[in-house]
């Protein structure tokens, strides 16, 4: 039986577009979070590549990796869409140095310990850039999506403080 809730129960918002507004500032901070070096890209792949990694030694953390690994998937598609409703492109380009997002962005360590604790900043970081997105987005239902995001940011910090403190204290 399965311990952890992976998401919110709460709904996510719908995007409303503002017709004939300037969306360029709340599509900087999309890309940001869609495919920037910690945005939602980043998270699915590390997950993803830790799950595989510890399939065979740890299958319980294995199988709760590809389950966050699927919320994050859900929420790189709802970035994308808010993306496209907003008049942009959903690429995967990290718009601070102007590159598409590659894989050598991902931590390959194959230390138990060391990956759940990148996981929980990175976390940690994902849910502290969701509430400052939400006060700093212009668009209303972004600033939602973006606080609705960070419900479930918060859930995998819990989760991954919690695999933490079960399998890496001394």
């Amino acid at each position: 039986m399965d311990e952890f809730k992976y998401n919110s129960e709460e709904s996510y918002p719908q995007i409303r577009v503002c017709r004939g507004c300037n969306n360029s500032k709340d599509l900087r901070l999309l890309q940001r979070v869609y495919a920037g070096a910690n945005g939602e890209i980043t998270a699915i792949m590390q997950y993803i590549h830790n799950s595989l990694t510890f399939n065979d030694s740890h299958k319980e953390i294995s199988e709760i990796l590809e389950k966050i690994a699927i919320v994050e998937m859900k929420h790189l598609y709802m970035l994308g869409e808010a993306i496209i409703a907003l008049g942009g492109k959903a690429k995967y380009i990290n718009i601070e140095n102007n590159t598409y997002w590659n894989t050598g962005i991902i931590n390959y360590g194959n230390n138990l310990c060391k990956q759940l604790m990148k996981n929980l900043r990175s976390e940690t970081d994902a849910y502290k850039t969701y509430l400052k997105y939400s006060d700093l987005a212009t668009n209303t239902s972004l600033r939602m999506l973006f606080a609705r995001i960070a419900l479930d940011e918060r859930l995998h910090i819990d989760i991954f403080k919690s695999l933490i403190e079960k399998y890496c204290q001394s």
